[in-house]
Parts: C-alpha cells; structure tokens; sequence
C-alpha cells in the first residue's frame, strides 16, 4: 500500500485525496468529501490488489502482501488505527506546531507561550503521572502520554489563561477533547459514539475556513486568499474513523501502542553492546525472570493485611505532626461506624495507606515537590452522592485493623464556568471548574472503598481521568 503521504493512502475506506500548494512546495491531503468515501472491505481490496501493479496502483493498492492471505483475516479491519501515533502524536502535535511556528493566521499563539508555561509550571500531577509538564516550546521532544495529558487536562484550562471562552480556535479545540476522551471511556455507550462522531465530523468540517489565510510572499503580486485545506493531513483525516474502530472492532484502549513502545524501551535498556546482541537479551531476559519468580516467592511468605499502613502523620522522620480533630470529625466518624462511644484516643491518624494494591496519599504526606497524590473522586456507596476534594488524612480505630477511613475536604463545583461549546451543546464534564474563593467548604468522612480515582488538579479545575487502565504512562 502507498505510504501516509500519497494518494489513497488510507486503509479504511478509498478517499484519493489531492494535492494542493503548502509553503514552498505541495502536500496531499484528504479534506471531508460532500459524499460520504467508500468504505473498504475484505473483497474489495482482494480484487484491487491483483489488478494492481507497482507502476500502477489501484485504490492505493500495489498488490497483495504476506498477512492477506491468512486466513479469516479482514485486512479492512485487521489494522485499525492506533490512537497513541495518530491522534497524540499526530493530530496533536500538528496543531500545536502550526500555533507556535505559523503565524500567517490568528492562531498563532507563541507571543502568549511565557504565560502557558508559567501556568504549566505550576501543575502537579498525582503520582500515576509519570511525567510532570514540561515547557511548551520544548514540544518537539514531548512524549506520547505527554501529548495525551496536554489533550486532555492541560490544554484547555492553559490556553483559557491567554484566550477568551468564546475564541473560535478555542471552542474548536473543545470538538477534539471532548471526542477522544469519549473513546478512551471504560464503558463507552451507543451515545459516546454518536457523540464523537458529531462532533469529530463537526471538527473536520470547521479546519477549513478556521485555517485559510492571506498569501503575501509575493511582494509584486496582490495578496491571494489560501483555503485552509492545507491542514487536513492523512492523521487528521484517520480521526474520523476512530468511532467506527471502537464500534466494529476495539475500544482505543485494547490496540494502544503504548504498552508496546514501553516494552521496546525496555529491551532497548538491557543490551548495551554491539554484537551478540541476541545472546544478551536473552540472558537479560533470563535474569529478570528469575527475578520476577523470587519477588513472587517472598511476597507469598508474608502475610496478607489491606490496607496496610506505610506511614504514621504523627511521626514523619524526626519532626511530630501532629493533628487535633474536632468533636465534629469524631462525630462524622462515629456516625459512619455505628459506634457513638469512639473518643479521640481510639482514632489511629496517618497519612498514607494501600487498598487493593493502590497506594493512597494524603494532603498530611504530601510534601512541597511537584505532585499532588490527594486530590480524588469519592462516591457513596448508599446514596451514589459524588464528592471532589484532597484527602487530608487517614483514620484507622484502634482494634480494627481493616476499617481505614480518609477525611476529605470537599470541593465546591462552579457549575456555571463550565467548559462548553454553545453550538452543539456540549459540556467537558471531565474538567471541572473549582469556586476561587473557596475552594473548600466541607469536610467529610468517607470509607477508603469508597475513594475511586486520583484527579488531575490543573489550575482552577479538577480533572477526571477517562479510565484507570492507562495510567503510570
């Protein structure tokens, strides 16, 4: 098949594409037909590929490869499109260099770069975040899941600090966010899909007049008007199909190739020299095998206690913190266990603690370094009631080993800043603003079962991650 950056080149359905003048030469892109392209299937493609020639290509179809004749395979739906490189890598990326080194139209963003990476800096992911934000002008080196979280977590609260809710640019952007954090779901709906669809379809069709500009590189020639065609690249175009990816074949999450680059970075690690390069990775492999079965042995041997506690609040290296808890904390407590005669000597405090294999941190942990570990999501159990705040600390009574409660500071949501795009009524219920003054108004009391997922706090909002499969990325 032709390769990304010529005609036909899309492996889902048989859009030609065509070239149209960029910069100082010509690009093939793929701009939204009137008619919708025709869809390729398993028979189709067959039959292109032996009519087709080297020196002429049918369909984007030199001829037959090795996988097509496995059988059962649908080489129209065997090679789905693969999120990480398409649409963060991608897409992404595209928009994100056209803002900064493009400045023939409004887009352009650089002058505003200082006040983006002041408000980055100030990020502090929580520790399922690998990588912490880095400058926005070194986005050239960025890194997939650097890519993803600027998608969706930083990107729209930073460019809200330089650019007003209603700019056009922006409440474009809000089409691409909301859609792919839609397929990324756990459980995505019929009405995710119909959703991203819309509103992918609806992205595609605003780049055009968004990014037409003035061509004045002719100085003796009058100025001539570029349609803004020029940005619908191959990536752009194989964003459209991602709905019917998850619908037909996979969710985003199950062909990710982020497992996949991780593990080439692994095995790029463990050889190091220049021959025999296959006997060194396999007795590398060898070792962290064995590796692997004598942590499995010893982890066997002990015995099994969740949650268990990592460290105590009140001593935390030679310095004593300690926490006076109010007689309304004891009585939310007491509440909540059924026990009206708990005193505050019964009440254990610490500040970190792990259940079912997930280390939680409290804002008495916390320390002044770049992450933020105790802003979560709770839900009550009994009454579905959902609460956004920073956990303070930990309560385990004494006696009762496997009762370990969290104290939150709740969150006050300002509904009425939400994230929205007016014109198809779509609300980012993912990125939730925070009242200025305060933030906190409530303290509650909550089971650590009932605790569902750390946030991302970026500025004034508070972020929810669109699945906990993806994380540690």
């Amino acid at each position: 098949m032709v390769s990304h950056g010529g005609f036909s080149a899309c492996g889902m359905c048989e859009i030609r594409g065509k070239s149209v003048p960029h910069l100082r030469g010509h690009k093939v892109v793929y701009p939204p037909e009137t008619e919708e392209p025709i869809m390729r299937t398993a028979a189709r493609m067959r039959q292109d590929a032996l009519q087709a020639t080297r020196a002429q290509p049918v369909h984007g179809l030199y001829g037959p490869c090795v996988i097509s004749f496995i059988p059962r395979f649908d080489p129209s739906k065997g090679v789905p499109n693969e999120y990480m490189h398409n649409t963060l890598s991608g897409i992404t990326k595209t928009f994100i260099t056209v803002w900064l080194t493009d400045h023939r139209g409004r887009w352009y963003i650089k002058s505003s770069v200082d006040r983006i990476d002041e408000f980055l800096s100030c990020i502090h992911p929580p520790d399922t975040v690998k990588r912490t934000p880095r400058s926005l002008m070194s986005w050239m080196n960025w890194k997939a899941s650097e890519w993803l979280f600027w998608l969706l977590f930083y990107s729209l609260p930073a460019l809200l600090e330089v650019r007003p809710m209603d700019n056009v640019f922006l409440r474009h952007w809000i089409l691409l966010v909301k859609s792919i954090h839609n397929l990324l779901l756990e459980e995505i709906k019929p009405s995710h899909l119909e959703e991203s669809k819309n509103l992918l379809n609806l992205f595609l069709q605003e780049i055009k007049p968004l990014y037409s500009y003035i061509d004045r590189r002719e100085p003796d020639a009058p100025p001539k008007r570029m349609s803004g065609e020029w940005m619908y690249s191959f990536n752009v175009h194989q964003v459209s199909h991602l709905p019917m990816v998850v619908e037909e074949t996979c969710p985003l999450l199950a062909d990710s190739a982020f497992d996949f680059e991780d593990n080439n970075g692994v095995l790029g690690n463990l050889t190091h020299g220049t021959t025999n390069i296959d006997k060194e990775l396999a007795g590398s492999l060898q070792l962290l095998e064995s590796i692997r079965v004598l942590r499995r042995r010893v982890l066997q041997s002990r015995p099994e206690s969740e949650p268990t506690v990592l460290a105590d609040v009140e001593m935390r290296g030679n310095h004593a913190v300690s926490i006076d808890l109010e007689e309304s904390e004891i009585e939310k407590i007491r509440s909540l266990v059924g026990n009206d005669e708990l005193t505050a000597g019964d009440l254990c405090l610490y500040s970190r603690a792990v259940f079912n294999g997930k280390t939680f941190s409290s804002h008495a942990w916390t320390l002044p370094d770049k992450r933020n570990s105790c802003t979560v999501k709770s839900v009550n159990a009994n009454s579905s009631e959902v609460c956004y705040g920073e956990m303070l600390y930990f309560v385990r009574i004494e006696g009762e080993e496997d009762d370990v409660f969290c104290v939150l500071e709740c969150f006050e949501i300002d509904h009425r800043s939400m994230i929205v795009h007016k014109a198809s009524r779509t609300v980012l219920r993912h990125i939730l603003p925070l009242r200025k003054t305060p933030y906190c108004k409530k303290q509650v009391v909550c089971s650590l079962s009932n605790v569902k997922c750390k946030l991302v706090r970026v500025g004034d909002y508070v972020c929810i991650p669109p699945n906990q499969i993806e994380i540690n990325l």
